[in-house]
């Protein structure tokens, strides 16, 4: 199983196995541009996050071929525990993506309206 289905699945045990076993995984991009931090962005738990995040602090301002960061990523799935990771490690929390939406734009208009709150 590779680090981006594990993190997709949601199967935190799977990711932790990877990241022990094969630690590179986290600079595989996918055919989206999109990294593991992206994924993790999307479905991890705050512990997985910070994991792949210690692991290569630079991977927080990462895009992928739309020019989403996983800041946009969480912010789309309302992923709170992720966000509050990326604000404590100094995000550009005013990042726009290609289409030129923020991250305050892909909450509301994915049903996220509680992060802003």
């Amino acid at each position: 199983m590779s680090l981006k289905r594990a993190l997709n699945e949601s199967d935190m045990i799977g990711t932790a196995r990877i990241l022990d076993s094969f630690p590179s995984e986290i600079f595989s991009r996918d055919s989206e541009d999109r990294l593991a931090l992206h994924y993790a962005a999307e479905t991890a738990d705050a512990e997985t996050f910070k994991r792949i995040l210690e692991m290569d602090h630079s991977l927080i301002h990462c895009q992928d071929q739309n020019g989403y960061t996983p800041l946009l990523i969480a912010s789309m799935s309302g992923n709170v525990p992720a966000i509050k990771l990326m604000i404590e490690n100094n995000i550009q929390i005013n990042h726009i993506d290609k289409e030129k939406h923020s991250a305050v734009h892909w909450a509301v208009a994915c049903g996220q309206v509680g992060l802003l709150y």
